[in-house]
């Protein structure tokens, strides 16, 4: 099966919206958490030659905080504007998850988003 290409543009971190700390809301938290264990898998994946059950265990971690965050709701306008920057980045690195309209989508909500005035 081939591999699918990105088709994601433009920024995806989420400087100069604001976010100063994680417990501003809790989607940040739960990125944040997925980021180390998106760094931990990629780190036994190098090590182990991506098998192995340390490899099994970190994937099915990656996994489970991936899936917090698609449970945890946002509760900031920056909080929105993370999660959907975070999506995007994820879909840069991770094949088979983001194509061409899904991208596109999140990144006008993102646009739209930023166009919302802070309260």
């Amino acid at each position: 099966m081939p591999q699918r290409r990105r088709f994601c543009r433009g920024p995806v971190l989420s400087a100069g919206i604001g976010i100063t700390t994680a417990s501003a809301d809790p989607v940040l938290a739960e990125i944040e958490d997925h980021k180390v264990k998106y760094d931990t898998m990629i780190k036994i994946g190098e090590a182990t030659g991506g098998g192995g059950p340390d490899y099994s265990v970190s994937t099915c971690a990656e996994w489970d905080a991936m899936f917090k965050i698609a449970e945890t709701v946002p509760t900031t306008l920056a909080g929105i504007i993370a999660l959907c920057d975070y999506l995007l980045q994820v879909g840069e690195f991770q094949d088979g998850i983001y194509d061409g309209i899904e991208c596109t989508i999140l990144e006008s909500i993102r646009a739209s988003l930023r166009n919302i005035p802070a309260a």
